[in-house]
């Protein structure tokens, strides 16, 4: 990882300091999970997530360089002394391999997503490249050599199309390496049990792998690396052939190129397509990093080190390039300089050689041998390839053709009759940008409840303090805690309706427990559990109302501000685009959208949280 070709984020992710904050939340989950199991007592497991941090990097890594020369032995050391004696109840029954694998699981997930984000806005640039050129007729070519009419937009949508399949690729690569390992030195559970690591796993979003010696086997991670290899090639494929078409001979588009940007230091006319350069040579890093990741997959016995040095900086490398060449080729993309006069330009320059399959299907229409027909197209065809006539100017020489007869081969529009089908075809291949639903007629709110659904979930009284009510929460004071409750009740335009969703309040925190677990992994948050086996005794007696739908969070002071993305054009945002054509005040969209339909792209609205009325 170089600063050149890593995102501040990729940065963040790979940084020391996350990777001993994930090592720290796998230790203390490990506690957790031991208390529950009295293997060590519930107050130390407590006083070890209120007490434990990490404390200064540079103290574990001169720990480590001094003394330890082993650095799981030099964190837990420096992480021990903000514990006190509490310290011996963390890494209790575990090897260093449970944490140091299952973490890097966890940040390879991670960055897995952060590639899927950028590679997604590929994807989408290269749709709205796909439409913008659909009919914008260009020579094909094989071998470098005119072949037969295309348009660029259906070269686009190939990218589309093969993007679409790398976005796949990441997805599977993410669920591979998404496993962890409590298992022990040797994979036995000798000195901690199996629910432990399943509690791990779960709170981290990981699933506990089969199976494991020492480590988490390493064909899942040479799968992965070989899945960001094929992602790799496809966006040098994309940058390859910009580089062609950019070409001064060809010059048919060409990298975005900026005021006062320099091409050469020596021949200022230079307009270089150093950022597809760029993506192709680091493509070859990509591929490399896979190599090793294949030869890291046979260690000896149950474990040796062979792998680790190397994943070092394999991993970190591989994920940060792909994930800046991805963001690169999207800015190439979304800026590119297209040039239809140049293409159709190139197009002519055979005298119409292109359409050489045409007139060979002509001929054998008009009953012509296969033989007798193609000597007819070649003969012509090879003296206009030389210079010596126009193809269709010789072709009409031999009278094999009539005028009218000819002017049918060479018109394009009967090479590219399908193109629409093509696209058509692409865009029900991929899974990402399936459109609009159709509109269907939802049933009435009391009718959806149905039989074997939960009852409806109005309001909730616990015979606890409220601290406040939301339009669809409950808040009860626990001290310096707070309770909240997701009711079922539904809220739009700023008032709550009268019926509800059944188990709407049981989604909404299972999402809000989801993002604040992951989130915690970067910052500090409110949150502590939706467990209800965690909460206080009085309300676990609860567990019929209070499980799925209630989370315990520290009492903190709210900054007043929401954050609302919208995906699909409902509700006040319809409201509002109907009767300015914007939402969120500065975003247009485009005419012929309805009650429902899905926005081209998420529209970001921050705002004024109100505690009564609209937010601002």
């Amino acid at each position: 990882m170089i600063p050149r070709y890593t995102s501040p984020e990729m940065a963040a992710l790979w940084s020391p300091e996350t990777k001993f904050a994930t090592w720290l939340e796998i230790e203390l989950l490990a506690a957790e999970a031991q208390a529950r199991a009295g293997i060590v007592p519930e107050e130390a497991g407590r006083r070890l997530r209120e007490r434990a941090r990490v404390g200064s990097v540079a103290r574990i890594d001169e720990i480590e360089a001094r003394e330890t020369r082993h650095d799981v032995v030099a964190f837990l050391r420096v992480v021990g002394e903000s514990v006190g004696d509490d310290a011996r109840y963390l890494h209790l029954g575990l090897g260093s391999s449970d944490v140091v694998d299952t973490a890097l699981s966890v940040l390879m997930v991670r960055a897995a997503d952060l590639v899927s984000a950028a590679l997604g806005r590929l994807h989408r640039a290269l749709a709205a490249l796909a439409n913008a050129h659909r009919y914008t007729i260009m020579a094909g070519r094989t071998h470098g050599v005119h072949a037969e009419p295309v348009t660029f937009g259906l070269k686009a949508a190939l990218w589309y199309a093969e993007v679409d399949r790398g976005l796949e690729r990441l997805r599977r690569a993410r669920e591979v390496i998404g496993v962890g390992k409590i298992s022990g030195e040797v994979g036995t559970f000798a000195h901690t049990p199996p629910e432990v690591e399943a509690f791990v796993c779960e709170r981290l979003g990981l699933k506990p792998a089969p199976a494991s010696s020492q480590v988490i086997q390493r064909d899942r991670h040479a799968e992965y690396l070989a899945h960001l290899a094929v992602v790799a090639g496809t966006l040098e494929k994309i940058a390859t052939e910009i580089r062609q078409l950019a070409r001064t001979e060809v010059r048919e588009v060409e990298e975005p190129f900026h005021e006062g940007q320099t091409g050469s230091s020596a021949m200022p006319h230079k307009r270089n397509p150093i950022l597809s350069e760029r993506v192709a040579g680091l493509a070859r890093v990509v591929r490399g990093h896979a190599v090793v990741a294949l030869e890291n997959i046979a260690l000896w016995g149950e474990r040796d080190i062979t792998h680790s040095s190397a994943e070092r900086v394999i991993i970190p490398d591989a994920t940060s390039l792909l994930d800046y060449m991805a963001r690169t080729l999207a800015a190439v993309i979304e800026g590119l300089r297209v040039y239809p006069d140049r293409m159709r330009e190139n197009l002519e320059r055979t005298g119409g050689l292109v359409f050489s399959h045409q007139v060979l299907l002509a001929l054998l229409d008009g009953g012509r041998s296969r033989d007798e027909a193609y000597r007819i197209v070649q003969s012509a065809a090879m003296r206009a390839w030389e210079g010596r006539g126009r193809f269709r100017d010789l072709l009409r020489e031999s009278g094999a053709l009539s005028d009218t007869e000819l002017d049918a081969c060479f018109d394009p529009a009967d090479a590219l009759g399908h193109v629409d089908e093509i696209f058509l075809r692409a865009r029900r291949a991929t899974r990402r940008d399936p459109g609009p639903a159709p509109a269907q007629e939802a049933p009435p709110m009391h009718e959806r409840a149905g039989e074997g659904r939960s009852p409806v979930v109005m309001e909730t009284d616990l015979g606890l303090p409220r601290f406040s009510q939301g339009k669809v929460r409950d808040i009860y004071d626990l001290g310096d805690q707070l309770l909240i409750v997701a009711t079922d009740r539904l809220s739009a335009f700023d008032v709550v309706l009268p019926t509800g969703i059944p188990d709407k309040g049981r989604v909404l925190t299972g999402l809000s427990a989801f993002w604040f677990d992951r989130v915690a992994r970067m910052m500090p948050t409110h949150f502590i559990t939706a467990d209800v086996t965690a909460f206080p005794r009085p309300l676990r007696e609860r567990r019929a109302l209070l499980d799925g739908r209630s989370m315990i969070v520290r009492k903190l002071r709210r900054i007043d501000i929401e954050c609302v993305v919208r995906g699909y054009l409902a509700g006040s945002a319809w409201k509002e685009y109907a009767a300015t054509g914007y939402v969120g005040g500065t975003t247009p969209l485009p005419r012929g959208l309805r009650l429902g339909s899905r926005l081209p792209a998420p529209v970001f609205t921050p705002a004024t949280k109100a505690a009564s009325g609209h937010d601002e």
